[in-house]
């Protein structure tokens, strides 16, 4: 019993799934929008309203979690990345100390990423291909910012992969395609261990039927509830078989509800009391980095609070227009040529908080009589108010020394000149840089 459909009739198009960036029907599960993983870019939204269809991909939502589907024979590997990983040895026994491992791995492991199709990118070609420069760009970053990165077997088809940058091919995975649903390159189940299995004779799979009960029959074995729906997900049949075995493959979402119902129902009584217990995801976590359109950078200065001081990061940050060319990523500390450092519609703060450990802050020696909290921010005001017998430098709060504005985000000493690199403009290490409207707020 399947619930989705069967993918194999091309559409309109010719095409069998529709594309991601322009999806129609067949892209989503019985709902008037599309629900993408990513549903909001630069502020606004990009989801579309589609035809209400028994499409391929399903978003579920839950209390606090939203989890997507593939609908259709094949299931989650018609709109999953096709990744496909072998289990690390010391967690498999930790996690199945009862199984035996080498016959999983000796056997069963590799049968299985045979059977998958599972292989491995061209590495050469990965290192000089423009289409994976975006993974290169994420692997520096990765690397320098302390984390460690691998190679994952996959099964979607290399090889074909070469023939779509090369354009002797159809283009699939290069073409954008892979949430719903890829028409050429990859090896997904209905291609695999399903086709296989049905060119035995001994499978048969129905397209389009749900199964809403699962009970002990009268006479022994399992009597089991169908539905039949159309392709807008009205109900047009109800059916009941009687089997000696019943197998729940509906996926860790589908499974685990229709046995939490049959359990609370009490047509499956000697369910373990752990049904629907310990729910989790398949183990991925995934981040994303944008360069929005507003091409917005950070820029460092020092701040001015003397309990810290700077160790080679920043300690104030604020968000401007990033003028650097095509506004690409760059390091925070990198200068950006032509860069006057002017605010797009004025400085937006950052908060930061000194927390212990923190590699780029240190604490320093506090001045004497300094207080924390509403108290110290009344002993700072006061400051302020107090009158001075001499003219002081707000940069580095001398008497007698004067202050000059050089640029809408810094103030220079006449007493010690600014030092510039590059386009910014900052003071030396044993004064502070003062741009009172832009300044963080610490905590």
């Amino acid at each position: 019993m399947e619930m989705g459909r069967s993918w194999d009739t091309p559409g309109p198009d010719g095409k069998i799934f529709s594309g991601m960036l322009n999806p129609d029907k067949r892209s989503t599960w019985l709902s008037d929008t599309t629900s993408q993983p990513v549903s909001n870019f630069m502020g606004f939204g990009i989801d579309k309203k589609v035809e209400r269809y028994v499409g391929v991909l399903d978003a579920e939502k839950f209390s606090g979690v939203k989890v997507y589907q593939g609908r259709g024979v094949g299931g989650g590997s018609l709109v999953n990345g096709g990744m496909v990983v072998t289990p690390k040895r010391s967690h498999f026994k930790h996690i199945l100390p009862n199984v035996d491992a080498a016959q999983m791995y000796g056997t069963y492991f590799p049968r299985a990423n045979a059977a998958l199709g599972v292989n491995h990118i061209d590495q050469e070609w990965f290192e000089s291909s423009p289409w994976y420069q975006f993974a290169r760009v994420g692997r520096k970053t990765a690397h320098r910012s302390g984390f460690a990165t691998t190679f994952v077997p996959n099964v979607y088809d290399f090889d074909y992969m070469k023939r779509e940058a090369a354009g002797t091919a159809q283009a699939s995975a290069l073409g954008g395609e892979v949430i719903y649903g890829n028409n050429a390159g990859k090896k997904s189940l209905d291609k695999t261990y399903l086709a296989q299995a049905a060119a035995t004779g001994r499978l048969t799979i129905s397209p389009l039927h749900r199964v809403t009960a699962v009970t002990r029959a009268t006479g022994g074995g399992y009597s089991v509830t169908i539905e039949q729906i159309d392709e807008q997900g009205a109900v047009i049949a109800t059916k009941n078989v009687t089997a000696d075995k019943v197998f729940f493959a509906a996926g860790s979402i589908g499974t685990s509800k229709l046995l939490v119902s049959m359990k609370a129902q009490g047509l499956l009584p000697n369910l373990s009391n752990q049904v629907g217990e310990g729910w989790g995801n398949n183990g991925n976590v995934m981040v994303g980095r944008a360069n929005h359109m507003g091409r917005h950078r950070l820029h460092a200065v020092d701040h001015p609070h003397p309990r810290y001081r700077q160790l080679g990061r920043p300690h104030r940050v604020d968000l401007r227009r990033d003028r650097s060319p095509a506004g690409r990523a760059r390091d925070l500390r990198e200068p950006v040529p032509g860069d006057r450092q002017q605010p797009r519609a004025g400085p937006l703060p950052v908060q930061l908080r000194h927390r212990q450990g923190r590699p780029d802050l240190e604490r320093v020696p506090e001045p004497a009589g300094h207080r924390h909290g509403q108290e110290g921010l009344r002993q700072d005001q006061q400051k302020k108010k107090a009158p001075s017998t001499a003219p002081t430098c707000s940069v580095c709060t001398r008497p007698g020394a004067t202050t000059s504005p050089t640029t809408p985000w810094a103030a220079a000493c006449s007493a010690k000149p600014p030092t510039t690199t590059g386009a910014s403009t900052s003071t030396p290490a044993s004064t502070w840089s003062t741009a009172p409207s832009s300044r963080a707020t610490w905590g």
